[in-house]
């Protein structure tokens, strides 16, 4: 015996009458509830002046020693300021030698990271600068920037979209631990630095945006930069010091530290939290990139996938399952590692006696939050021997207590346009919230061309709800599947 399937829905509506005090450290940090690595940033629009903006950091004389590595990490989006000196962060003056310690700013199209060395006090000559030049710095977009030191090499170097573009040393004076500021409550800055007064004329913070802040008393290997900059990290990474990931409203003043240890950023001046526009670029492929068939009798089958990363660095993604007619698939898997180059499939599986059109997708989604998924979408229309009218069933809204409108009404005709005739032994529903019209006498034989026409009927009952039902059309079809 055979049977076909429609879902029938009604609804039923009854009408009635009716400044942060950081204290101690704490892991996750309750301000950093917002994990996503993109969407809004440090937004910078005045760098001159009494009205400069910039982020300090006013416990960072509270950070663990940088004294032997360090490395600092952002995402910027800079704009010109043609002959100025434009900081990106640092902790660095005022007065020369006492209270420099490590710099990294933008001149033109130049990028520097400066260092001083601890106890030396020669001027610019016993400092480590490395710098690259970058002919497209304003006009490439979003670019992620990495200034790393190790006291072992001495060698202070510019990563450039995790790539390594600058590496210096200092023979006479080789860095092997950084200067200490003297002034031991001088904050570190994001956007600006302590020097900005030494020299009004050149001097300016950052005009721009930046986003994904940290800091680092490690010196990250070229893998770590290269692959973590596309990524949003948990926050007790070993040696994270400070990590803002910058997602804050444009309302907040402070940057929550993500690492826990409560270095909250103070924006000063205006400085906020504005939409980045920034976005992660996807490692991998899927392959196909939509089901879109018909499916003449089945019940059971299965479609075949293949995620491909093209990244060195792989990626670990997650998967689920969208759509309203999600419940009519089922996963091999809901987590997949990839490697660069080697393709990996899954597979879904579909199973219904329903007939009519099937939608729902496959989302693909990095694990670690970043990047937007890949959709695939499951594109299924399921047909049998008979023909139906409609797939679906939705009968109008009945309001309690409306006079005007007590019953709702949906007509449904079944037809055999194949040359084979098919016995229907009966039409039936599995609940009694609805009525079929007219009352038939079965079996009844379908042969080419012939149809039967029947109509579902909900009443209006007293009390509120949505009611679903199933109605169940038993044959002798010869589509397996169909009952």
């Amino acid at each position: 015996m055979k049977r076909a399937i429609i879902i029938i829905g009604l609804f039923i509506i009854h009408l009635s009458s009716f400044l942060i005090s950081p204290a101690f450290a704490q892991f996750p940090p309750k301000c950093d509830s917002e994990k996503a690595c993109v969407g809004n940033a440090i937004t910078i629009a005045v760098t001159s002046g009494k009205g400069a903006q910039y982020v300090d950091v006013d416990t960072s004389y509270q950070l663990d020693d940088l004294g032997t590595a360090m490395t600092f990490e952002a995402w910027i989006l800079p704009q010109p300021q043609p002959g100025k000196i434009q900081y990106i962060a640092g902790l660095w003056g005022p007065n020369k030698d006492n209270n420099d310690q490590w710099l990294l700013y933008i001149k033109d199209n130049q990028i520097f990271f400066e260092l001083s060395k601890d106890n030396s006090y020669k001027g610019d000559s016993d400092n480590t600068v490395a710098s690259v030049n970058v002919p497209d710095l304003y006009t490439n977009g979003w670019r992620h920037v990495a200034a790393e030191w190790d006291a072992a090499s001495t060698a202070a170097r510019i990563y450039l979209d995790g790539a390594l573009v600058a590496t210096a040393t200092n023979p006479l004076y080789p860095l092997t631990k950084l200067h200490v500021p003297e002034d031991k409550l001088l904050p570190m800055q994001i956007g600006g630095c302590n020097g900005l007064s030494d020299n009004l004329l050149t001097n300016r913070t950052f005009l721009g945006q930046i986003d994904e802040v940290r800091l680092w008393n490690v010196s990250l290997t070229a893998s770590e930069i290269a692959c973590q900059r596309f990524q949003s990290l948990n926050g007790n990474e070993p040696g994270l010091q400070l990590y803002y990931l910058c997602n804050e409203a444009a309302s907040e003043q402070l940057l929550c530290d993500g690492t826990g240890n409560n270095h909250f950023g103070q924006l000063r001046s205006g400085a906020v939290c504005d939409s980045s526009g920034r976005t992660i670029p996807l490692n991998y492929t899927a392959q196909p990139a939509l089901v879109n068939v018909n499916l003449i009798c089945t019940q059971d089958t299965d479609f075949t996938f293949t995620l491909t990363d093209t990244s060195i660095c792989g990626d670990n993604v997650t998967m689920f399952l969208y759509g309203p007619d999600q419940g009519l698939f089922k996963l091999s898997t809901n987590a997949i590692s990839l490697a660069q180059g080697v393709p990996i499939s899954f597979s879904v599986h579909f199973h219904t006696d329903l007939i009519g059109p099937v939608a729902a997708g496959i989302a693909i989604e990095n694990a670690n939050r970043c990047g937007d998924p890949i959709y695939i979408p499951l594109n299924i229309d399921r047909k049998t021997q008979l023909s139906y009218s409609l797939d679906r069933i939705q009968l109008d809204t009945l309001y309690v207590g409306c006079q005007s409108t007590t019953t709702s009404t949906q007509t449904l005709t079944i037809c055999n346009p194949d040359s084979t005739p098919v016995k229907v032994t009966n039409i039936a529903l599995d609940s009694n919230h609805f009525i079929l019209k007219p009352s038939l006498t079965f079996p009844i034989v379908l042969t080419i061309g012939d149809c039967i026409t029947l109509t579902v009927q909900m009443n209006v009952i007293d009390s509120s709800h949505t009611f679903l039902d199933t109605l169940r059309v038993f044959s002798d079809e010869l589509c397996p599947g169909s009952g």
